[in-house]
């Protein structure tokens, strides 16, 4: 079995590896790219077709509502410690994973399904221990890995958290990392922060980014991370860039909720008796995670003898 692997690269096609016995199918791959991103709505410029995590096996270790109801806030500047207010109500939800009701339920799938429905995690009323939680993404085969979008819902995008690859889902190893700030890049990681866009000096730079951990916006945000773009050995590519990329398992390890300056103190301070209307406030919610292959192409596994030729 081979695997041919192509870039797009303006109006041309690009290989990215080797051919061994394949027949690629490109017939109308340009119209059917542009068709496909015209007609991709909640996943912007890269349809089902193109997009791994659409067929993957996804799993998480903490969803809001399996142990029963939680109250969840949306993160606003103000707090509303009246749970009857209408303003309240209006920002304020429960969670539920054994209800009937769809709206209520916030499973994992939801991330991948194509939809506008978001997974969600217990908020931190139910404990400190959910700023640490861990999305595993299971791709069946191995790939190379171009882009990995996420996207947040209702809740800011994470703080602190790792992007990880693994062959065999056992060793993981790190792509990139995310903080809130340089300084905890630091101070947490161990990584020299790269200061502003991301940007890498070799292929296979592991850094440790906080341009993607503002807090605004407090919902809908977006993290865009190209494993390719602006590396050095992307025209060749290089093997060490091909190495880099080639993943069947891919990991969002969460491990700080965004807060608001004002909430800081209490949840740092709090202990054991933080105020329900702070706490309830901080979450994880992701509506879309994209997992983009260096790939627009068809691999079919048919020996053949003949020469081919691409365009």
């Amino acid at each position: 079995m081979a695997t041919v692997v192509i870039i797009t690269k303006g109006e041309n096609l690009q290989f990215f590896g080797r051919y061994d016995k394949s027949v690629c199918l490109f017939k109308h791959l340009r119209e059917n790219i542009d068709s496909n991103s015209k007609g991709a709505t909640s996943r912007g410029l890269f349809p089902n077709v193109f997009n791994l995590a659409a067929t993957s096996v996804i799993t998480v270790n903490a969803t809001c509502g399996e142990t029963g109801p939680e109250v969840y806030c949306k993160l606003v500047e103000h707090v509303f410690r009246n749970e009857n207010d209408r303003e309240s109500q209006d920002q304020c939800g429960t969670c539920d994973a054994r209800s009937p009701s769809p709206d209520k339920k916030h499973p994992i799938e939801n991330a991948i399904d194509g939809t506008n429905r978001w997974w969600q995690s217990p908020t931190l009323q139910n404990g400190k221990q959910y700023q640490w939680v861990t999305i595993t993404l299971d791709l069946k085969q191995v790939y190379q890995i171009a882009y990995v979008i996420v996207k947040s819902a209702i809740s800011p995008r994470p703080g602190n958290w790792i992007l990880e690859r693994s062959l065999d889902g056992i060793i993981y190893k790190p792509w990139q990392y995310y903080a809130l700030s340089d300084n905890e890049c630091w101070e947490v990681y161990g990584i020299r922060p790269t200061i502003g866009q991301p940007h890498y000096r070799m292929d296979d730079e592991v850094i440790c980014t906080s341009y993607y951990s503002k807090l605004n916006p407090l919902e809908n945000g977006e993290i865009h991370t190209s494993l390719v773009n602006g590396r050095p050995g992307v025209d060749g590519p290089s093997s060490k860039l091909m190495d880099f990329t080639k993943a069947r398992y891919v990991r969002l390890r969460l491990q700080k909720i965004q807060t608001l300056h004002a909430d800081l103190m209490s949840l740092q301070i709090g202990g054991e008796h933080i105020d329900p209307s702070v706490s309830r406030r901080h979450f994880y919610s992701i509506k879309d995670i994209s997992v983009v292959a260096n790939v627009l192409v068809l691999v079919m596994q048919i020996h053949v003898s003949t020469d081919l030729k691409y365009r």
